[in-house]
């Protein structure tokens, strides 16, 4: 596929390159930035081109079928999210300098490294998601990453959060432990009664006046830091 074909896909969401006896990827595949799969099933590719882990929608690309020599296999096992991490990590030059990055400013690269959102692999090695970036809005995706995971653990602190997030919810089958604290809540949701498994919660330094009585449905809850709120 030649980069004119692609420039004229760049709406595509979907792209299907099974069975193509493709050698490589041309690093024009970046002018897809609305991109959200890519097949590439069963070709004859080594390795990846590195900036294609900065395509930003990108959750999907099965690549079964190709012998991926330039690729540590146990990354390409991990699946997706760690693989574009990987990826991600590769990328040396700046972003601006991609096909379909050139409007981007150059600190990007920084930028898209302490956002990345945690891979459901290590979430389910630690039992424990962890998103600390001074943000305003936690990605749906962690969420969902972190319900599959069944982690245990939620550390949301350090950030700038008026309320919790509701797709905290999705974990309450399973979590012991939520950390909120260094945020700017000045709410707390009464579906926190739905956390039976909850031992610890920590609210601290935050703006909150009150906090629900579903609270006291919570037979496990050991400890609640509320310190320095108002």
């Amino acid at each position: 596929m030649s980069a004119e074909q692609l420039g004229y896909l760049s709406g595509v969401s979907i792209l299907d390159l099974r069975d193509n006896q493709m050698d490589d990827l041309p690093d024009q595949i970046t002018l897809l930035q609305g991109l959200e799969r890519l097949d590439i099933t069963n070709n004859n590719l080594s390795t990846l081109p590195f900036h294609l882990g900065l395509l930003p929608h990108l959750k999907s690309m099965p690549l079964e079928g190709n012998p991926m020599r330039l690729i540590r296999r146990d990354i390409v096992q991990r699946g997706t999210v760690q693989l574009l991490k990987y990826l991600r990590s590769r990328v040396s030059a700046p972003v601006h300098t991609f096909p379909g990055f050139e409007n981007t400013p150059a600190d990007t690269n920084l930028l898209l490294d302490n956002s990345s959102i945690p891979d459901k692999y290590q979430m389910k090695n630690t039992q424990t998601v962890s998103y600390n970036e001074k943000v305003s809005t936690i990605p749906d995706q962690l969420f969902e990453n972190a319900a599959e995971a069944e982690v245990r653990t939620v550390d949301l602190s350090k950030n700038v959060l008026t309320e919790v997030p509701a797709k905290l919810e999705m974990l309450c089958r399973h979590v012991s432990e939520v950390m909120l604290g260094q945020n700017k809540l000045t709410t707390f949701p009464s579906w926190i009664g739905r956390f039976h498994r909850l031992q610890f919660l920590d609210l601290q330094s935050n703006q909150l006046t009150d906090l629900p009585t579903d609270l006291a449905s919570l037979l496990y809850l050991r400890e609640i830091n509320i310190t320095s709120n108002r």
